[in-house]
């Protein structure tokens, strides 16, 4: 202790025991967790001509920040999801814990399957992701509107955490093909529809834009 320090930080305990005045000082815990939520369902296994699947691009990004965060000394979490959580790794710091997680992201990355239902394995993961960080969900967000997964989201917005959107998409998602006649084929249903594309372009490419600004205006409203 030196005079001009706060009379407060004193630890008497010390004082007690040795007769000498001494502070206390605490050092702030800088490390945190990333809890990555990765898309599995069926729509990440579209392909658009000689690109990769939208699964292996989200699977890589995954595996780049859980390397990353564990370079820097922070802790990652890893969880798959479609129309509910498929598998959880619980967060963890250690090289061996980046391997577990890199073999789990096989299944996003070649074995994209399912229905989807962000907003629904969201709220599941409530209960999962216990410790405050940073939530990162790597979707093309295709399924549920965007205010039910902005819903969804609003717990863990009161709990403090850093929320990261990172849409995946593919460019041939973004309009129609030029033929006269398609059939088109639901990855997550199988349901088939054929149409005219040049009856419905017009309206697919407007909903498409409007969808993915709703979500960038919900984001950014919501900081």
């Amino acid at each position: 202790y030196e005079p001009g320090h706060p009379v407060q930080s004193i630890d008497w305990r010390v004082f007690a025991r040795s007769r000498r005045l001494v502070i206390r000082r605490y050092r702030q815990e800088t490390d945190m967790d990333v809890h990555l939520l990765v898309d599995s369902s069926g729509s990440m296994a579209y392909q658009g001509g000689v690109r990769d699947e939208k699964g292996l691009r989200v699977a890589r990004i995954a595996a780049a920040l859980a390397y990353l965060m564990l370079r820097q000394g922070d802790k990652a979490s890893l969880t798959l999801f479609a129309d509910r959580v498929l598998d959880h790794l619980p967060s963890g710091g250690t090289r061996r814990h980046l391997m577990t997680g890199l073999r789990t992201l096989v299944q996003p990355a070649y074995e994209s399957t399912g229905r989807t239902d962000l907003a629904a394995s969201i709220r599941e993961c409530e209960r999962l992701l216990r410790r405050r960080g940073r939530l990162v969900i790597l979707s093309d967000f295709l399924g549920p509107e965007p205010d039910e997964i902005f819903d969804a989201l609003g717990p863990f917005l009161h709990r403090g955490f850093e929320i990261l959107l990172m849409q995946v998409t593919d460019p041939e998602e973004s309009t129609l093909p030029m033929v006269q006649l398609a059939r088109f084929v639901d990855m997550e249903t199988g349901e088939t529809l054929d149409v005219e594309p040049a009856e419905i372009r017009a309206d697919y490419e407007r909903r498409m834009r409007e969808r993915t600004a709703a979500f960038a205006e919900g984001a950014s409203r919501r900081r």
